[in-house]
């Protein structure tokens, strides 16, 4: 890293700590950036509200947004500032980045602000050669979208995908790793909790153990009105059957020296039919349940096939539908809050966090509903500019009272997606532990050796640590703030 790029991220790293200190009333810098390289995708997984063709509204949702790709080049003389003084940069958003044209060139450009790079992929375009290359460019993580643990079950789900293709971009990355002798880039997985998917999920770690992957993160199924036939393929955690298997891909996790991180689907809840029918608690994205579409998952192939073929003869017959505009202005001071009580969990996003779409529409998370409203765009202001701005200030204020804006956070507040939790004993001693030393400004020396050790790691770990740390001094900032706010 050089003496300059050093510098940026140092003061990075000094504007949390002098936020939780109270110097500064904002963070100066974003911690993290998110570029959305691309929101098309060449795979029709059966679970996507988008591309999924057991939807049979996918030509609306995806003409409900402007599709394509990202061109760097044009956003980043306004982006340049926020890129070296970030200390993480995800290049991807809600399509797949490796379908990118120039995405080995997107990469090297952005290696040279010595960030910490990840990205989601499903895997199917990581060769030996793109593999090479990840490993020589410093990529930090590259996480694989992919659950099941045959052919049969992988290919029904990820529709066009191939499960050997995948397992060998793994395989590809592993072994470049280790010619290379680089611990980078760490192979995570993204699997999703499928009752088939957590009723061999010991064999699923052993799998993946098996073709190198560092890291399993297990996520619940996401269900939606539009795609009924996955509705009964969601598992419930506090299934007997589920705990134990849940038990045993722990320890084969341990014996094999893999992460499970399952914490995400363990806190999940199956969605509860009422009378009603109406969806409760859980991650039913919807109003009702209907698990008696389901169908088995060896049909799933057959029944997209079949509700594409009707939704085309649907199209052919009705008045061809306008796409579906939205003005994307900038997020008004009069906007409706919706206000969490003050023992709510905090999100920090609007904190650390810009996510950039490839329109040059700016948002706080990549979860924000940016369809109406954004924080600011990159075709009118640089990207400080948008960061220093009114709009996102706004936001950040209110969320210090848990106060959160409709037009962006209502989605995730409603599925209990966000606001993350930190662990509250954790958080609470150490607001406790600042509040008494505040007056020695304790962070500012922590800081000081937080940025000492980061040198000694190996690039791009030293970009990680020092995310991690600041984004802990964010939190602790956060938390205070909003407990002096709400007394």
């Amino acid at each position: 890293m050089s003496a300059e790029s050093a510098a940026a991220k140092a003061e990075t790293v000094r504007s949390a700590a002098a936020y939780l200190d109270g110097v500064s009333a904002d963070p100066a810098w974003p911690l993290e950036l998110f570029l959305e390289v691309s929101n098309i995708c060449d795979l029709k997984c059966a679970m996507c509200p988008t591309f999924s063709p057991l939807n049979p509204k996918r030509a609306d949702s995806i003409q409900s947004e402007t599709r394509g790709l990202m061109d760097l080049e044009s956003f980043e003389p306004r982006l340049d500032a926020l890129l070296r003084h970030a200390l993480v940069v995800h290049a991807f958003g809600y399509g797949e980045p490796t379908i990118h044209p120039r995405f080995k060139a997107l990469l090297e450009r952005l290696a040279r602000y010595d960030v910490w790079i990840d990205f989601f992929t499903h895997g199917m375009h990581i060769d030996a050669e793109m593999a090479a290359f990840l490993v020589e460019r410093g990529i930090g993580r590259v996480t694989f979208s992919f659950s099941g643990v045959s052919k049969e079950e992988y290919e029904n789900i990820y529709l066009g995908g191939d499960f050997a293709r995948v397992l060998a971009a793994m395989d590809h990355l592993q072994s470049e790793r280790q010619r290379q002798r680089r611990a980078t880039p760490e192979i995570h997985v993204n699997a999703i909790g499928f009752e088939h998917q957590i009723r061999r999920l010991p064999d699923f770690v052993a799998l993946m153990a098996d073709h190198g992957v560092d890291a399993i993160h297990l996520k619940p199924l996401d269900t939606y009105d539009s795609i009924p036939e996955l509705h009964g393929h969601a598992s419930s955690p506090q299934g007997d059957f589920e705990q134990k298997a849940l038990q045993q891909a722990h320890e084969t996790a341990r014996q094999r020296g893999v992460w499970l991180l399952s914490r995400e689907y363990e806190a999940f809840e199956l969605a509860a039919e009422s009378k009603a029918g109406r969806a409760g608690q859980g991650h039913h994205k919807g109003d009702r349940l209907l698990r008696e579409s389901t169908i088995p998952l060896e049909n799933l192939a057959a029944r997209a096939r079949e509700t594409a073929e009707q939704a085309k003869a649907a199209r052919r017959q009705a008045p061809p539908a306008e796409p579906m505009r939205f003005s994307r202005e900038p997020l008004p001071e009069e906007t409706p809050w919706m206000r969490l009580s003050s023992k709510a969990p905090l999100c920090i996003e609007p904190l650390k966090t810009l996510y950039l779409d490839l329109n040059g529409n700016i948002k706080p998370c990549c979860f924000a509903d940016g369809r109406v409203y954004n924080v600011g765009d990159l075709a009118r202001s640089e990207g400080k500019a948008v960061w220093d701005g009114d709009p996102f200030r706004n936001v950040r204020r209110a969320l210090e009272q848990r106060r959160y804006p409709a037009a962006l956070c209502k989605y995730c507040i409603a599925a209990v997606s966000y606001p993350k939790l930190m662990p509250g004993r954790v958080l609470s001693l150490f607001v406790t532990v600042t509040r008494v030393l505040r007056p020695l400004r304790p962070w500012s020396l922590a800081s000081r050796l937080a940025l000492i050790y980061a040198r000694l790691l190996k690039p791009p770990k030293g970009a990680l640590f020092l995310y991690r740390y600041a984004t802990f001094l964010l939190w602790v900032g956060a938390a205070m703030r909003g407990r002096k706010d709400n007394r």
